[in-house]
């Protein structure tokens, strides 16, 4: 039964006109021309991507608008490489020198400093897409942003990192919810602030399930093949190397290995069922003026989405690739719900200012896939 605000169903107002083969032709284009020169081309191939994929989807009648372009990506990457990739080369040679000095414990903790500093970097690194690619979106006219703070967000991804990891990801919920409405409740459309409260504690009937049936499920691999464990671990500590070769060993080794690959599938089953019921709570829970958006997706579209990208690349021998932008995108305009009236009269013209570079950094931890 479809779900009808202001006479029009909830599921008909964001569309995507976009044809696979014509996108697909493009591409092939793109490529071609992005081999010939040596990489550079790839900026404004990026550009064009996205202001082909915004033009080609219209919310409520209205097509959007991106106005990127590719000069400010290759700036953002040139800035990533003096300011990151440069200095983080000469931290790596340090750290070479200081173990070859034999101060194997300041190594270690350069190290350690060095990826703390990482997992800082990337949460920066998705606030600034986030930031550039609202900044350069339009619809109806009214540009898009994003009014907080990086460096905040930045610090809070770094402190749900380390919370993850002290309790072993019984803490995904929380942060995953944090993480959401730190991001979309910065962004902004016009002079309207975006609203996101999705609850953590609303995420957790389907996180659970999900994480203990995954530990269940690898438990019951590893006791299985148990055998295979062993023999493996003896020939990783290098014990007993020779007599790890008989036909027995290898078939316990080849069941050890069909065991896990089994669990692996069933745990990524079941996280899909999690992650589909986080963006369904997620968007469900955002807002801009009287407009709320939702998402349909089930585990099960999401399952059939990637199977499809998967039968894509390898019966294309990888050529498919060039198609997963397009399907990704496609997949949610297709699942994207709207649902109240936008009060036009209200809403204004942005007046925060954009950034003059493009998601370099982004580029470099290889977030977006759009």
């Amino acid at each position: 039964m479809d779900v009808r605000v202001a006479g029009r169903p909830a599921g008909d107002r964001v569309r995507f006109e976009g044809q696979q083969g014509p996108w697909f032709k493009a591409q092939l284009g793109r490529l071609a021309l992005t081999i010939f020169t040596l990489g550079l081309h790839r900026f404004w191939w990026k550009t064009a991507i996205r202001r082909w994929l915004w033009a080609e989807t219209t919310v409520d009648g209205d097509p959007l608008d991106y106005r990127g372009r590719g000069i400010e990506l290759l700036l953002g990457a040139l800035l990533v490489f003096l300011l990151l990739l440069a200095p983080l080369s000469l931290l790596t040679l340090a750290i070479g020198v200081l173990r070859g000095m034999g101060m194997g414990w300041l190594a270690f903790a350069a190290q350690g400093a060095i990826m703390l500093g990482l997992v800082w970097l990337f949460g920066f690194a998705v606030y600034r897409s986030r930031r550039y690619m609202l900044s350069r979106t339009s619809w109806r006219g009214i540009r898009a942003g994003m009014a907080g703070d990086g460096l905040a967000y930045a610090w809070l991804n770094l402190r749900l990192v380390l919370l993850n990891l002290v309790t072993l990801g019984f803490a995904t919920p929380y942060a995953d919810a944090q993480r959401w409405n730190a991001l979309w409740g910065a962004a902004m459309y016009g002079n309207l602030q975006v609203r996101a409260d999705v609850d953590w504690r609303t995420l957790t009937g389907s996180f659970w399930p999900a994480y203990l049936g995954s530990i269940l499920a690898f438990g019951l691999a590893f006791a299985m093949g148990w055998e295979g464990v062993e023999i493996l671990w003896r020939m990783l500590s290098g014990a007993g190397t020779g007599a790890m070769l008989d036909n027995g060993a290898n078939f316990a080794l080849v069941e050890t290995g069909g065991y896990l690959a089994i669990a692996l599938v069933a745990s990524v089953f079941l996280m899909l069922g999690y992650r589909a019921h986080f963006h369904q709570e997620a968007l469900g829970a955002t807002s801009v003026g009287g407009m709320r958006f939702g998402f349909s997706a089930t585990a099960g579209d999401w399952l059939r989405f990637y199977a499809g990208n998967l039968g894509w690349a390898v019966l294309t021998l990888g050529v498919g690739l060039l198609l997963l932008r397009f399907r990704l995108w496609h997949f949610w305009m297709d699942h994207l719900l709207l649902y109240g009236e936008l009060d036009s009269r209200s809403v204004r013209q942005s007046v925060l200012s954009v950034p003059l570079q493009g998601d370099g950094l982004a580029d470099a931890f290889a977030i977006g896939r759009i």
